[in-house]
């Protein structure tokens, strides 16, 4: 049977970020449905390097055609980064 998909205020679930929120955040499965959402509302491919030492994440944005090692590159890079970075913090801040 299919259910109702309906947007909540994450903070009526979780009542306490580290009792609740990374408690549900540890499972894998929870990680990985997360990073999707991620994914998909920047519609963007990410690669995601877990750090457990530091409990964070490393994330690898890669822009096809774009080499940052060359300086030929840097413009393109810089404009590109620029023109997502609203996109960007308004994805990641709903979830740090």
């Amino acid at each position: 049977m299919l259910g109702e998909l309906k947007k909540v205020d994450l903070r009526t679930i979780w009542k306490n970020e580290a009792t609740d929120y990374t408690k549900w955040l540890a499972k894998e499965e929870n990680l990985e449905i997360l990073s999707e959402e991620i994914e998909r509302q920047l519609n963007l491919k990410l690669e995601w390097q877990e750090l457990p030492k530091a409990k964070a994440s490393r994330i690898k944005i890669e822009k096809k055609g774009v080499n940052i090692k060359s300086e030929n590159s840097n413009d393109e890079s810089f404009k590109w980064l620029l023109g997502n970075a609203e996109n960007f913090y308004k994805v990641f801040s709903k979830y740090l």
